[in-house]
């Protein structure tokens, strides 16, 4: 039996006017009920799947994927060997007509195992280990730094306590993107908001009042447990 609200499902939409990038503040909550569906929570606030120009997926579970099935005429982009290997996703998800663009995390001065420049502003990161080639993406706004974190932690609250949610294909690897993360929030001002995290909502829409609590990531690192 599925429930309404049983788990929360989070997809961000980001925009560009002229030269500014816009984080849509509306959170598509995609509840496993069909007036949630995202082609529906799109046309809620104004949006057509139509006009989606490109796709940028964290991996390739399925609760990341099945809704694939609405973006036809968007271009898809996932890890290269996500794409080769998919790993505990059934393919029958995937629509006949799907073809993606094979990324390719590149080694890069930021604290991450490595990345791949979509736009100027917009970078796709390698955050292991959910997935094979987990990624995150990475958006510059000019005032901040925010992380769409897919699947690395479950919540900020998972992160702050150096956890892990979900499957962990090798767990060194999972720590090491924990402590990427919050190296890299000494540096900037970072917001981080995970796929399945219900705060997510609050932080993008308060994002100068509500910057990720990894501030403190000089103490958080005192306290990790490993």
């Amino acid at each position: 039996m599925i429930r309404k609200n049983q788990q929360t499902f989070i997809c961000q939409i980001i925009s560009k006017k002229k030269s500014k990038y816009f984080v849509n503040r509306k959170i598509l909550n995609i509840n496993a009920i069909e007036e949630n569906n995202i082609d529906q929570q799109l046309t809620k606030i104004g949006l057509n799947t139509n006009n989606i120009d490109a796709v940028l997926m964290a991996h390739l579970h399925v609760d990341h994927t099945n809704g694939m099935r609405f973006f036809n005429k968007s271009e898809f982009f996932i890890s290269k060997t996500e794409l080769d290997k998919p790993y505990d996703v059934p393919l029958s998800t995937f629509p006949k007509w799907f073809k993606a663009n094979n990324v390719v995390h590149k080694k890069t001065s930021l604290p991450f195992s490595g990345s791949y420049d979509f736009l100027r502003e917009i970078k796709l990161i390698s955050t292991a280990d959910h997935s094979l080639v987990h990624q995150a993406v990475l958006l510059d706004t000019g005032d901040f730094q925010i992380v769409f974190a897919g699947d690395m932690t479950f919540s900020e609250e998972q992160l702050l306590k150096g956890q892990f949610g979900g499957i962990r294909l090798d767990l060194h690897k999972s720590k090491v993107s924990i402590k990427n993360m919050i190296d890299f929030s000494e540096e900037t001002q970072l917001i981080y908001p995970p796929s399945h995290d219900p705060e997510s909502e609050t932080q993008l829409k308060k994002p100068k009042h509500n910057k990720c609590r990894t501030y403190k990531s000089k103490e958080l690192k005192q306290h990790l447990p490993f």
